[in-house]
């Protein structure tokens, strides 16, 4: 609940992330497509196949398919709601030894949880991820949070471009967001932000917002539909 952070408008949102392990100064690594992210000196990859991240799996239904779709695929899969990650461990350990190895479920708030870490902790390794997906969470999470969230991601992303993040999310005109316009009662946060009666919030995003929101991270479109 962004609620809880009216204390915190003066403190920089990394240090109240606390998911950040900034570079030094002099660091050169500093520099590069996740900036303010210590981009680490080498990349991890002790997978035999792609590498699959999917933030906000909910109850895994498209984490699992890819381990059928691709028999050489590792899926990392996080959500945060403990209760959702409780679920995908639940249908982990009924696979297959050959299957269940392959998917990798964890706790984490991207807006405040670093995803990168060692390969056999409960994070990603840094660089080994060839797609990430995003359905339905960037619209979420508070607008000034997005650009960490992206940081975030970059950190555990191919380097040189390799890598691929796959967004889905509510277009600015979306029919719920004129109802929530029509409601005028006090539910607009801001531009294209809004929060619903059960007190979840969510953004409505525009072509530029999404260009603009991505190419500051260093990550460059390759294709933007609305549907």
């Amino acid at each position: 609940d962004d609620d809880d952070d009216d204390d915190d408008d003066d403190v920089d949102p990394l240090d109240r992330m606390g998911n950040v392990e900034r570079a030094r100064v002099d660091d050169e690594r500093e520099v590069g497509p996740a900036p303010r992210y210590a981009n680490p000196a080498s990349t991890i990859h002790p997978f035999p196949g792609r590498v699959f991240l999917e933030i906000g799996c909910g109850a895994g239904n498209s984490a699992f398919p890819l381990l059928d779709l691709d028999p050489h695929a590792t899926v990392f899969c996080c959500d945060f709601s403990p209760r959702a990650v409780a679920l995908v461990e639940r249908r982990r350990r009924a696979l297959p030894a050959d299957k269940r190895d392959r998917i990798r479920p964890f706790v984490c708030d991207v807006s405040r949880e670093r995803l990168c870490g060692s390969s056999d902790g409960d994070r990603v390794p840094p660089g080994c991820v060839d797609v990430c997906t995003m359905v339905f969470v960037l619209s979420a999470i508070a607008p000034e949070r997005m650009p960490d969230v992206l940081r975030n991601v970059s950190s555990v992303m191919r380097p040189g471009g390799a890598g691929r993040v796959l967004l889905r999310d509510y277009a600015d005109g979306d029919l719920s967001q004129r109802r929530l316009c029509d409601k005028g009662d006090g539910r607009k946060l801001g531009d294209n932000y809004y929060v619903r009666g059960d007190g979840t919030r969510a953004f409505y995003f525009e072509k530029r917002f999404v260009k603009d929101l991505f190419a500051a991270q260093g990550m460059a479109l390759e294709e933007l539909t609305v549907h």
